[in-house]
């Protein structure tokens, strides 16, 4: 049968899946090796909050405030840059707007260093000793307030965040986030002008002749994880849910997402925006035309409303009882005495039951041709070979410093 519309959508946190899919996907990568594409998520496309948790530090509530006012300000300015032709009354913080950070960071971090000739007179700003540059993140500079309330004075009007913006120009120069603060043609210009809007963003990853799309987040820090991986999906269930009625919206073209690791995204009791979101495509996502397939090994961290939506439910060799009683709590009453045989169970083995079987089974899985990266090592086999050569450590350091798993295109040398 041939499935030419299919959408399958896999968020792989280790990079396990490129290799077991091989031909039948597309993969996206932070640091993209050889046959692969580069992963971008614009910073942009961010909620206001999420956006906020990537800087350290922390602001005061009118601060917070007045971030959030500046932004979307910017986002109303620069929404006609790229004609997007939605009233200024609609936007908010949490708008997927293009609008230029480093623009957004250099007027506020030349307001908070300037000072002024008069006292409490804005109108009266020092001359520059230095001129700064905003697509380089290089502040201006001005002589320095009196340390006795003398010439030059200071700027009484400043928000004293100048060590919060530090931490912003941190992050965006490094590396690390350049998959986030510059995205390729989703990369805003200093008038706030990308290359490309998020419609075809949404193409490259929902739509070609693959019927697999896999978002391969092995190379975002472990400390954004959780809010990349929620803003992900968030993108991907928002622009389903609003575009409902069209025909690549879900009921026309279903898209099934596959959450490798789903225990990251949905811990029990946390509020993140990972959370929020996969819980919101378990309860409402079957309306929108958008599955969910949840792959754990700690079905215990899960949270229990969202493992209660599954339609079906697949459990391997389980040894750990309060894993087993948790997947008890969430199947039907006469079914729970199966659970008691998953320690049982051989590699391999699985118990099914739930709507893609007309009764409860016990199966066995086939081994797939090409084995997961996060498969076992086979060490009885490995440790037989020659030993590796000595130049292999040197490539080990080099991908250590990189934060890299794979040698660069000839693009990117």
């Amino acid at each position: 049968m041939d499935f030419k519309s299919a959408r399958i959508l896999v968020i792989d946190p280790h990079g396990e899946y490129s290799e077991t899919f091989k031909g039948k996907s597309k993969i996206f990568k932070v640091n993209a090796g050889k046959n692969e594409n580069e992963l971008y998520i614009p910073f942009w496309a961010l909620p206001f909050d999420e956006l906020l948790k990537i800087f350290p530090g922390s602001l005061s509530d009118p601060n917070h405030e007045f971030l959030r006012e500046k932004i979307v300000e910017f986002k109303v300015n620069q929404r006609t840059v790229n004609k997007i032709s939605i009233g200024k009354e609609v936007v908010t913080a949490d708008s997927p707007i293009p609008f230029s950070l480093k623009r957004l960071w250099f007027e506020l971090d030349d307001f908070e260093r300037q000072t002024f000739a008069t006292a409490r007179q804005p109108n009266t700003i020092t001359t520059k000793t230095v001129a700064g540059d905003a697509d380089k993140l290089v502040s201006n500079e001005y002589p320095p307030a009196s340390a006795g309330g003398g010439l030059p004075f200071l700027n009484h009007l400043a928000k004293g965040i100048l060590r919060y913006l530090d931490w912003i120009r941190v992050k965006v120069k490094d590396s690390r986030y350049k998959f986030l603060f510059s995205p390729g043609k989703w990369n805003p210009n200093l008038d706030g002008k990308v290359g490309a809007d998020l419609d075809e963003l949404l193409h490259i990853w929902l739509s070609g002749d693959k019927p697999i799309t896999i978002l391969d987040l092995s190379g975002v820090p472990s400390e954004i994880m959780s809010s990349i991986s929620g803003t992900l999906l968030k993108i991907v269930f928002d622009s389903l849910l609003w575009g409902q009625n069209t025909n690549v919206g879900g009921k026309r073209q279903p898209l099934l997402v596959v959450l490798e690791e789903a225990h990251n995204y949905l811990k029990s009791g946390e509020n993140s925006i990972s959370s929020r979101t996969v819980q919101s495509i378990a309860k409402e996502g079957r309306k929108y035309g958008v599955g969910l397939l949840l792959i754990t090994q700690r079905p215990s961290e899960l949270d229990e409303t969202v493992l209660s939506q599954c339609g079906t439910m697949i459990a391997l060799r389980m040894n750990n009882s309060k894993d087993r009683s948790h997947i008890k709590a969430a199947i039907q009453d006469e079914l729970q005495t199966l659970i008691d045989l998953l320690p049982s169970l051989r590699t391999g083995e699985c118990i099914v039951s739930g709507e893609a079987v007309r009764i409860p089974s016990r199966m066995t899985f086939f081994k797939v041709a090409h084995a997961p990266k996060g498969a076992d090592p086979n060490a009885s086999t490995e440790w037989m070979k020659e030993l590796p050569d000595k130049s292999e450590y040197k490539k080990v350091v080099t991908y250590w410093r990189e934060q890299n798993f794979n040698e660069k295109k000839e693009s990117d040398k």
